[in-house]
Order: structure tokens, then sequence, then C-alpha cells
């Protein structure tokens, strides 16, 4: 009798295993379907969004296409100036160099 129970609550204690385990397998898989959509619509967005810049820069004028240049040249120096008082300020000596 005693062997009955033993096997009796081996197998719900196997059956409420097997439960578990389904239940989890279900929420994985769900969890993929929603990664996989998600993927799907970034892809998409990025892909309209890569078109949109592109045609944007089609539709720009000559006076348009001066003053971005021009941003650019301006943002250029800019960046030039920055890196050059930063490479004179770290090859400089330090305070200490003195004592």
């Amino acid at each position: 009798m005693n062997l009955k129970t033993d096997l009796g609550e081996q197998i719900v204690d196997e059956n409420s295993q097997s439960e578990s385990i389904n239940d989890r397998l279900n929420e994985l898989d769900e969890r993929e379907e929603v990664a996989k959509d998600k993927f799907l619509f970034l892809s998409q967005r990025n892909k309209t969004r890569d078109k949109g810049r592109w045609e944007s820069i089609d539709h720009l004028n000559a006076d348009d296409v001066m003053k971005f240049q021009a941003w650019l040249d301006s943002g250029e120096i800019l960046l030039k100036d920055q890196l050059a008082e930063a490479s004179s300020s770290s090859q400089s000596p330090s305070k200490d160099a003195d004592i």
C-alpha cells in the first residue's frame, strides 16, 4: 500500500512539473512572438525613415543646399578648433611640472 501511495505522489509531482514546464514554454512562445513583431515593426520603421530622409534631401532647392553646406562648414571649423585646443592643452606641461 505504501508503494501505491509513493507511485501516486510521484505521478502527481511529475504531472505538476510537466504543467509548469508547459506553462513556461507557452510564455516563452508568446515572448518570441512579441519580439518578432517588434523587430518587424522597427525594421519597417527604419526603412521608411531612411526613405523619407533621402526623399527630403532630393527636394532641397539650391538655396537650402547652400545653407546646409554653410552649416556643415561652420560645424567642421568649430570641431577643428576644439580638437586643436584639446590637443594643445593635453601637450602643455602641468602646473606641477615646475616643482
